[in-house]
This record gives structure tokens, sequence and C-alpha cells, in this order.
């Protein structure tokens, strides 16, 4: 029994990828990268999607715990945001981008 890692969700549910990798011990097989950011609403704030690497997800911290546990499985960039829907090349080519940036 595996897990698949939604970013974008444990950022938005207050927590940090990072540890929440590393706690799963080794049975996360996919990871959906997604960032999200906290934006004013009408009554409250709302989460919304954004670019990679410009939100409050711990991306970095991420980043060096699938290094430290030479992690193998799939990272796929995922988005829910009809605007980044009219520009899926560009939002991809951020991500990986930054990816490979955090990477080195």
């Amino acid at each position: 029994m595996g897990v698949g890692l939604d970013v974008g969700e444990v950022t938005a549910a207050g927590f940090d990828a990072a540890p929440v990798f590393r706690d799963y011990e080794g049975r996360v097989f996919d990871i959906h990268l997604k960032d999200k950011k906290s934006e004013p609403g009408i009554a409250k704030p709302v989460v919304v999607d954004t670019l990679i690497g410009q939100g409050n997800a711990n991306l970095i911290g991420l980043i060096a715990e699938l290094k430290k546990a030479n992690w193998q499985g799939t990272l796929a960039q995922e988005t829910a945001s009809p605007r980044f829907a009219q520009d899926p090349a560009g939002f991809v080519e951020t991500a990986k981008a930054f990816v490979e940036r955090a990477s080195r």
C-alpha cells in the first residue's frame, strides 16, 4: 500500500510536505507537485494554486527530503487552476526550472 502525496492539498491543510513525506517512511509512490498561497476572499482568505515556488509549500525542504531518501517515484505537476490551463507550457516550464534549481 502506498501514498500519492498531493503537496498543494497538504499545504492548504496547514502542513509542511517535507516532514509529511519523511513520516510516510518510503511509502510515497508519487507526488502531485502543486504550490498554494492564501489570497483575500470575501469572508475569509481563499487558498489558490500558484506557480511552483511562489506559494506557501516548503518545496525546497521537500526536494531536500527526496534527495536524502534517494526517492525514485513519479513527480507530476498538477493544477486545478483555469488560469494555468490557458498556458500549460509556461506553467510546466516554470515548475521544471524551479525543481532543477532546487535539486542542485
